[in-house]
């Protein structure tokens, strides 16, 4: 339920986002395999990194943008 404020857009955050195995993976050549990735997402963050949201309000987001969270 909380909202996410980034350049003049606002996401509404709705669920947890769960982490699958694909964290373990190569990611694209700039960051090697690395299995320990997900089990210590998991022993941290109960394995959630991240949230499913919906646009509230569409806008522009650029690079060095704030975000807020409330």
């Amino acid at each position: 339920g909380k909202t996410i404020r980034l350049g003049s857009a606002e996401l509404m955050c709705f669920a947890p986002s769960p982490r699958c195995a694909i964290t373990m993976h190569e990611q694209g050549g700039d960051i090697p395999k690395d299995p320990s990735m997900l089990r210590t997402i998991v022993k941290h963050a109960d394995q959630i990194l991240g949230v499913y949201c919906m646009v509230k309000k569409t806008g522009t987001v650029n690079t060095g943008d704030s975000l807020t969270l409330s």
